[in-house]
């Protein structure tokens, strides 16, 4: 995954830019630059560049975590 797919959701509800590395089947993502997120979005923009996939080869549709 490349940086800009996947972005973590302060307390003040602006984005910011967020790591993410694979972990088993588990995605950990992290910004050094967040103490607390409160939400996740992967590829939500206009025109995604969604590169995280499954063993099958199937790619990840973009989601958020939040509903506001």
């Amino acid at each position: 995954m490349s940086r800009n797919d996947i972005k973590k959701i302060p307390e003040l509800k602006t984005e910011l830019q967020a790591q993410a590395k694979i972990e088993g089947n588990t995605v950990l993502v992290w910004s050094d630059n967040i103490k607390e997120p409160i939400a996740i979005r992967y590829g939500w923009t206009g025109n995604p560049v969604c590169n995280l996939y499954n063993e099958a080869g199937l790619p990840t549709s973009p989601f958020r975590t939040d509903q506001w």
